[in-house]
């Protein structure tokens, strides 16, 4: 009965908050292994003790059911599109910031119709008020949860207001990318500059708040040649309902030669003192759903 207990209430974010470890997705798979392997002998002697004809045929049929149904369960709910690879960091310190820098090759990037922006998978929580700066390219603009800006720069997905309707939370409280629309000339001029975009986001302390903080969501590196990031157009009921996020998981090529994100102090700008991607506990690497896109009259979209 433990074993089915430990299977029941496990987590993997425990591998990383408990045993420090980063997770990868070999250690992940082990896991599902080691969990499927307890669920199995427990289920095999609940079992024998109560099937009545000691034959070995009925005394499998529970436990190689139950890990069968196991094994789907972790697949759908765990491996299949990287869901076991978020992760997310609580600015609650006005000392602190997050960001990236997006080192990317200017002969890939042209002026094409569309808009650039920079997309920042954020969110400042229901029922709180508080505000938040936003650096890009050393070009800050402060923004406040649920009002104007932030609050146009959203993407209304009509599944949203059908949400609204059945829980408390207004349609820009619910998990989203906050869209902000950048020149062109400005990335360029970065470009050269620097040869990477760099952008970062910080709490502030305008407002007496006593949950003062921000969530930005981030993702473990994994060993696929595409990454899954939560879609921008894309939502489902049943994740929302799970995950507490509608947008479904979307296959991309990362167009960025290379991407550095960082948790650092507020006033400093060298990157590689940046270990730990979170405050949580473990330790968080990877990169940032922070992404500068580029959305094409056609629908399409290219992701840096």
């Amino acid at each position: 009965m433990a074993g089915l207990l430990i299977v029941s209430l496990w987590k993997f974010e425990y591998l990383n908050s408990i045993l420090q470890m980063q997770l990868t997705e070999l250690k992940i798979i082990t896991v599902v292994i080691i969990l499927i392997s307890i669920c199995f002998y427990a289920m095999f002697v609940i079992s024998k003790i109560f099937v009545e004809k000691k034959s070995l045929t009925k005394i499998l049929l529970l436990p190689v059911v139950s890990s069968l149904i196991l094994i789907c369960g972790f697949y759908s709910t765990v491996l299949s599109r990287a869901e076991w690879s978020e992760f997310s960091c609580t600015l609650s310190n006005t000392d602190m910031k997050a960001g990236s820098r997006i080192y990317i090759d200017k002969t890939n990037l042209k002026n094409d119709p569309g808009l650039y922006a920079v997309v920042i998978d954020v969110n400042s929580g229901a029922g709180r008020e508080n505000s938040f700066t936003v650096s890009i390219g050393g070009v800050e603009q402060e923004y406040v949860g649920g009002k104007p800006p932030l609050r146009d720069l959203f993407y209304p997905k009509p599944t949203y207001r059908f949400y609204s309707m059945y829980t408390p939370l207004e349609i820009e409280e619910f998990r989203q990318y906050a869209i902000i629309p950048v020149a062109y000339d400005l990335i360029s001029e970065l470009l050269n500059k620097n040869g990477y975009l760099d952008v970062s986001i910080a709490i502030n302390e305008r407002f007496i708040e006593e949950n003062n903080f921000i969530n930005l969501y981030g993702s473990f590196e994994t060993n696929e040649a595409e990454h899954y990031i939560p879609a921008i157009r894309f939502t489902s009921v049943e994740r929302y309902v799970h995950r507490g996020d509608p947008r479904i998981k979307y296959p991309v090529k990362y167009l960025s030669k290379n991407v550095i994100s960082y948790y650092i102090k507020r006033n400093l700008e060298d990157v590689a003192m940046s270990t730990d991607l979170s405050p949580s506990a473990g330790r968080q690497s990877g990169r940032y759903n922070l992404f500068l896109i580029h959305f094409s009259p056609s629908g399409e979209f290219k992701v840096y």
